[in-house]
């Protein structure tokens, strides 16, 4: 069982995380960080995502409202999750949450599709 600490509440504790984001946000697909254990893999997930939340508070402060990143981050973008690898060891990976608008069909420029069941 994992017994969960308090997350430190200042932006500061997390350089590691920090560091993570800032080396994946210009990649096109994302990236990835080994972790070893599912254990250290979790908590580095808790410690990003709280990282982000901080900085979504941080640049609430930063920029005006109706700025693109007031209340954001810049790493929204990017979903994280635990994947293990062939030889038992974890990682943590970065993935980009972008849907390509070439495969998004509007509907009105549709001819009448049926729905299920009829």
């Amino acid at each position: 069982m994992v017994t969960e600490m308090p997350l430190p509440t200042s932006l500061q504790s997390y350089a590691d995380c920090l560091d993570f984001f800032e080396k994946v946000v210009d990649d096109p697909k994302g990236g990835r960080v080994w972790m070893g254990t599912f254990s250290a893999a979790h908590t580095f997930r808790l410690r990003c995502n709280q990282a982000r939340q901080l900085h979504r508070k941080q640049n609430e402060k930063v920029y005006e409202e109706g700025m693109p990143l007031h209340g954001c981050s810049e790493y929204d973008p990017f979903q994280l999750k635990l994947k293990e690898d062939l030889t038992g060891e974890w990682w943590v990976y970065a993935e980009r949450t972008r849907l390509d608008p070439g495969t998004v069909e509007l509907l009105s420029e549709l001819d009448d599709l049926p729905e299920a069941g009829e």
